[in-house]
This record gives structure tokens, C-alpha cells and sequence, in this order.
């Protein structure tokens, strides 16, 4: 039989606005976030340089803050906005359904679990910055000192890529990008004060750093702020949790701080550095787990039956036959 069917017909302009809207959030993301880089590059060096360092001085700061410090920092980076990335679809699938209880429940779970994981990172390798930064770069001066403090920047970053993904899964782009803009443009305003003000304790290359996670801050505390009010969603799980990351964290640095008066953290040599990094990592980790295990904080983050069968498999935990 003939049939008679009109197919839709779309131009090649209506698809290219389409991608275009799509894209252009991620896109403004991702150039603010370059841009945070390209604003230290340009106040760092000259506002360092009239402070009295030296030019080469000023510009190995500004190598760390930017490139290699920077690498390192991918490390939690890496992890942090993978997983961040990899919810999205969860996320939609409730939004779609207007389920905003499950989607509560989702966004809660997700910055328990990034900052169960990136806190006790950041603060490891800040703690472990002599010896990592020997073990990949070799000995330096400005190198380890100014990592300590930069590596903060990886955690700020992984709370705001989740921030924003959560934003973009509701499509609230009149709340994200200006959020942005605001972040970017505290960043660029607070740069030189925050250099001239920490020069009177000796450490003006930490401005940069500290200006980058304000703006950041600033940025994930509109969004969060706007959505709660919008949404009326409850993050007080996700403080809490946070909270207690942080005390136990403190915790781990405590006895690694005990265990540096064993093992000393101001190894020469890159073959050294490495058994330091990783004997102070394992015993930190272990610390850290045990505490949190111990406490109820993991099974909280991950779910109690998970780590029962992991336990059960390992024979640390008897099976219960009902």
C-alpha cells in the first residue's frame, strides 16, 4: 500500500545553533578556566619582580603555578572530575523524571565521595611536596615550597567541575556562566593585593594560589547557593561528611607528621625520594581507611554492602547464615 509520510526536515543553520547552544557552556567553562592561568601569568612575574625577587626567581614560581606543579595537580584532577563527569547521565535520568529527592540524594552522594577521596589527597602530596616534587622534577628551591600550597588548586577544581556539571545537568546557564564570570573576575582583582599582603609573612608566591581558590569558591558557592534556593535541596549531608573528612585527614597528617622524625622527608636523590613518597602514601592510606572504616564514614560514602563482600572475599569477615 502507499503510504504517505512527510519527513521533517532540518537545515544545516538549525543544527549548527543547536550544537552551538549545547556546546557553548562547556566551552565558556573550560576558556574561564584556561583564563585563570593566562591572569597569574600576567600579574604573577611583574608583581613578584617589583617585589625584589629575582626575574628568573619570578618566573620558576610562575613554571610551577602554571606547568609543572599543574601536572601534578591533574593527578586528583583526573580522578575527581571523571567520576564528576561520569554522573551525568544519573543525574538527567532524574531530572527528566522531575524525581528532585533522588536528585538530592545524588548530588549529596557525589560531593561526599569527591571529598572522601580528593581531601586526604591534596593534603598528602601538599604534606609529601618535598619528596614528590624531587622524585619527578629533582631538587629545587621554589619548587617544593610553592607546590605545597598550589596542589589546594586541584581541590577547588574538582569540587567545581561537579558543581558545574550539576548546573549543566539542570540547564540553569543564566546561574553558571555568570557564576563563572564572577569567580574569574575575583581571581583578577584580588591577584596583586594577595601577593602584597602575604609578602609581609614571606611567601608572596602564594597569592596567585590563593586568589585562584577564592574565585573558585566564589564560583561553586553562587551555584550551589542558586540551586538550593531554587530546588530547595539539602546539603547539610554533604557538610557533615566534610567535616569529618577533614578531622580525619588531620588525623593521617598527625601520624605521618610522628613518622617523619623516623623517616625524614628531605631526601636526596630520585630513586630515595620515591621509597619515601611511597611508604609515607601506604602508611597514610592505611591510617586514613582504617580511621574512616572504624568510624562509619566509609560505609556511609560507599554503602556498607559493598565493602562486606570485599571483606568476605579477603576472609576478614565471616559470612552470616541466616
Amino acid at each position: 500500500m502507499e503510504t504517505n509520510t512527510k519527513e521533517s526536515t532540518v537545515s544545516a543553520k538549525d543544527i549548527f545553533k543547536k550544537v552551538f547552544f549545547v556546546a557553548f557552556p562547556f566551552i565558556f567553562c573550560d576558556v574561564c578556566k584556561s583564563l585563570y592561568n593566562s591572569v597569574d601569568t600576567f600579574f604573577v612575574v611583574r608583581t613578584l619582580t617589583k617585589l625584589g625577587f629575582e626575574t628568573s626567581v619570578a618566573e620558576s614560581v610562575m613554571s610551577v603555578i602554571s606547568t609543572w606543579g599543574n601536572k601534578l595537580n591533574m593527578i586528583v584532577i583526573a580522578i575527581g572530575t571523571g567520576f564528576a563527569v561520569s554522573l551525568i547521565p544519573n543525574m538527567t535520568a532524574s531530572f527528566v523524571k522531575k524525581d528532585y529527592a533522588d536528585l538530592n540524594l545524588k548530588i549529596n552522594q557525589t560531593f561526599k565521595t569527591l571529598l572522601y577521596i580528593t581531601i586526604p589527597m591534596t593534603c598528602g602530596l601538599s604534606f609529601l611536596s618535598y619528596p614528590v616534587w624531587n622524585m619527578f622534577y629533582g631538587a629545587s628551591v621554589y619548587g617544593p615550597l610553592v607546590f605545597r600550597f598550589s596542589i589546594m588548586v586541584a581541590l577547588v577544581t574538582v569540587l567545581l567541575s561537579a558543581t558545574q556539571v550539576i548546573a549543566l545537568t539542570f540547564k540553569e546557564y543564566k546561574i553558571l556562566l555568570p557564576s563563572v564570570l564572577a569567580g574569574l573576575v575575583l581571581n583578577g582583582v584580588l591577584d596583586i593585593p594577595l601577593m602584597l599582603l602575604l609578602d609581609k609573612i614571606g611567601v608572596a608566591y602564594y597569592g596567585a594560589t590563593l586568589s585562584t581558590c577564592l574565585g573558585h569558591i566564589l564560583t561553586i558557592s553562587l551555584i550551589l547557593l542558586l540551586i538550593k534556593k531554587k530546588y530547595k535541596f539539602n546539603l547539610k549531608e554533604s557538610l557533615k561528611s566534610g567535616l569529618f573528612t577533614i578531622l580525619y585527614t588531620a588525623i593521617m597528617l598527625l601520624v605521618l607528621f610522628g613518622l617523619s622524625f623516623i623517616v625524614p622527608l628531605n631526601v636526596t636523590g630520585r630513586l630515595n625520594a620515591f621509597l619515601v613518597t611511597l611508604l609515607y602514601a601506604v602508611v597514610g592510606a592505611i591510617v586514613y581507611i582504617f580511621i574512616t572504616y572504624k568510624t562509619g564514614l566509609l560505609q556511609d560514602v560507599f554503602g556498607k554492602d559493598i565493602f562486606d563482600k570485599i571483606l568476605r572475599k579477603l576472609h576478614l569477615k565471616k559470612r552470616v547464615i541466616k
